[in-house]
């Protein structure tokens, strides 16, 4: 009978230990390293932003956290890469307002929800537009070119990077607003359509500050407006829409560190608290102010809340446009 309770225990205790042995097997996240998708091109602001943050966490965490370029659809083809990932918090992606919003309203058939696919997890800074001129132009201020368009409907041709591009939404939205007509020429990015404006062979353009901040100093082109609500550290000279009369035309793009859907709370929450540290430090900070892009910050809720937002303001004009990516 002793024998038998002895067995018996000792089997008792192999069942508790078993599950114990188990949950300590699982190794602490990161326990190898990290893959970062960027889902545009090497080079670009947003490859250039997610090689500082995950130098950054990869002294946080101790495993290294390596970008990888996956180019192609304005930003689906490495959105779908993470989505096929497993949730497990060793495929993230830096993503832009593009991919990470608005591209679900330009395509009609995308292999993602945002809303649905993605984990938010930390919203890293705002990337304002900026109104450029050549400084043929008569005008100066947002108003005057407001003012000058309305005198002359179709007379201004505009340039963006390309098509459904956030310069390009940005032009029709203030369209729509002040019932102006201007003529959109798509380009196949920022260089050649520079090249235009700095010639003269275009009249404006819609597009991302950093690009621009030189041949502003230098009078070659002529910053009409920001996109912000208050004026950029790295050009200060640049007088936003809302001071110059339109506090409801602020668009912008953004950066922000997002997962596969149902990633662990527990990963999610230390990735955040240390995207929050990195933003708020003196080389963060730096870094994303000589991009042109305010700091964000703020809570993974906060950022799918902004996700949502984004979808929301874009889906009127976009539809009453027509803007469409395939």
């Amino acid at each position: 009978m002793l024998t038998r309770r002895r067995a018996l225990l000792a089997l008792s205790g192999a069942a508790l230990a078993a599950p114990m042995h188990r949950a300590a097997a699982q190794p602490a996240w990161p326990a190898r390293a990290v893959t970062v998708i960027v889902p545009f091109s090497a080079g670009g602001s947003a490859d250039v932003v997610a090689r500082a943050l995950s130098k950054h966490l990869t002294g946080e965490f101790g495993q290294a956290f390596v970008v990888d370029n996956r180019a192609g659809a304005a930003g689906n083809i490495g959105a779908q890469s993470l989505v096929n990932a497993a949730p497990d918090g060793y495929t993230l992606m830096m993503t832009t307002s593009g991919p990470g919003a608005t591209n679900k309203l330009l395509y009609k058939q995308i292999p993602y929800d945002p809303e649905k696919d993605l984990s938010p997890i930390g919203l890293i800074a705002d990337t304002p537009l900026v109104i450029a001129a050549t400084p043929k132009q008569p005008f100066s201020t947002l108003p005057e070119l407001i003012a000058y368009a309305k005198a002359n409907p179709d007379a201004l041709n505009f340039g963006t990077p390309g098509n459904g591009t956030m310069g390009h939404m940005a032009a029709v939205q203030l369209m729509f607003q002040q019932g102006i007509r201007l003529n959109h020429v798509p380009y196949r990015g920022t260089g050649p359509l520079t090249n235009d404006l700095l010639a003269g062979t275009l009249d404006l353009a819609f597009d991302f500050v950093p690009t621009y901040l030189a041949q502003f100093d230098s009078g070659a082109l002529r910053g009409i407006a920001v996109t912000s609500p208050e004026r950029l550290a790295s050009a200060p000279q640049l007088r936003t829409t809302t001071e110059q009369g339109l506090p409801g035309y602020t668009p912008k793009a953004w950066f922000g560190l997002v997962g596969p859907a149902r990633m662990p709370r527990p990963v999610i929450d230390r990735l955040n608290a240390s995207i929050n540290t990195y933003v708020r430090s003196q080389e963060g900070s730096t870094l994303l102010a000589s991009l042109g892009a305010p700091v964000r910050g703020g809570t993974p809720e906060e950022f799918a809340r902004t996700i949502r937002e984004e979808v929301a303001r874009w889906r009127p004009i976009v539809e009453e446009a027509s803007i469409r990516l395939d």
